[in-house]
């Protein structure tokens, strides 16, 4: 990174603050531009991008393949602990987001609704995030392997409709059964999930009891267990568009569930319009890296 591209970026963004996130929202495809860049009539409460509506999803998949760029890696996996190495093109992790997608949709999770995602860093995290971005569910990532106790919290806070999960996660020297935990955790939630899916993993598989779901291949066996009604065809109807929700300004598109304050879980709200203008900025200005 270059610091003379940062501090430049940077003093910008104080000396007129207005006009550099004006610009950076001109990097964005909104469905609904926003009506300006800040609402600030009632401090400290202030408001980014007002009245705007956008599909983080699309921004970070369905644009690249539309301009072209279906072919190029999106994603490169490596994982020296399984000895798995793989690269996923746009085009192809948009066909499994659009695929869990439908699936969740077909479980019942809408617009607004949690999820739970309770993986190690695999790729299926991903495509669960952006799965979720895509028809408006909010997500909360706990980390793999967190106790039982954190687990439970975290549930019982986010009153998820889903949980996805994976059997095990994979250390250098042990394999972390994934499944006991969700099991203890389960044992302490006052408000359980309507659905547990549990992506198998060779190194670990799990033993499953009555009410999971599972699935060895996550992007063909979920989707066929549950069927969506949720059509991918160029359509505007009930707030989708080409397969994906609009999302409001003011929608929650991340929770970020952190720690706790006399046993309760403290979060912190992320809105979709801020995090989609501020990820493609630092994306592209502070770290220097441009599309292609």
């Amino acid at each position: 990174m270059s610091t003379g591209v940062y501090a430049t970026t940077y003093l910008r963004s104080l000396e007129d603050p207005q006009a550099f996130w004006s610009e950076a929202a001109q990097d964005i495809d909104w469905i609904t531009p926003p009506d300006r860049v800040l609402d600030d009539s009632r401090p400290p409460f202030y408001r980014w991008f007002p009245g705007a509506t956008l599909n983080t999803c699309f921004n970070a998949l369905d644009r690249h393949v539309d301009a072209g760029r279906g072919e190029q890696v999106a994603i490169h996996y490596d994982s020296p602990v399984t000895g798995t190495s793989r690269s996923i093109t746009y085009a192809e992790l948009l066909a499994d987001v659009r695929r869990l997608a439908g699936a969740l949709v077909g479980a019942g999770v809408g617009k607004g609704d949690r999820v739970v995602i309770y993986m190690p860093m695999v790729p299926e995290a991903v495509v669960a995030m952006l799965a979720c971005a895509r028809i408006g569910a909010v997500h909360s990532v706990v980390f793999g392997g967190f106790a039982p106790a954190e687990l439970a919290a975290r549930i019982d806070d986010a009153r998820p409709k889903v949980v996805l999960t994976a059997s095990c996660g994979v250390e250098p020297s042990r394999i972390v059964e994934y499944k006991p935990i969700i099991e203890a955790a389960g044992a302490r939630i006052s408000h359980p999930p309507e659905v547990c899916v549990v992506l198998q993993r060779e190194q670990g598989p799990a033993a499953l009891q009555a009410g999971d779901v599972t699935t060895v291949d996550f992007y063909v066996d979920l989707p066929e267990l549950y069927p969506a009604s949720f059509s991918f065809s160029p359509a505007i109807a009930d707030g989708t568009l080409m397969g994906y929700q609009m999302c409001d300004w003011i929608d929650n598109a991340i929770t970020l569930q952190m720690g706790r304050s006399e046993a309760q879980i403290y979060g912190y709200i992320h809105l979709p319009c801020r995090v989609e203008v501020n990820a493609r900025i630092r994306t592209e200005r502070q770290l220097e890296n441009q599309i292609g």
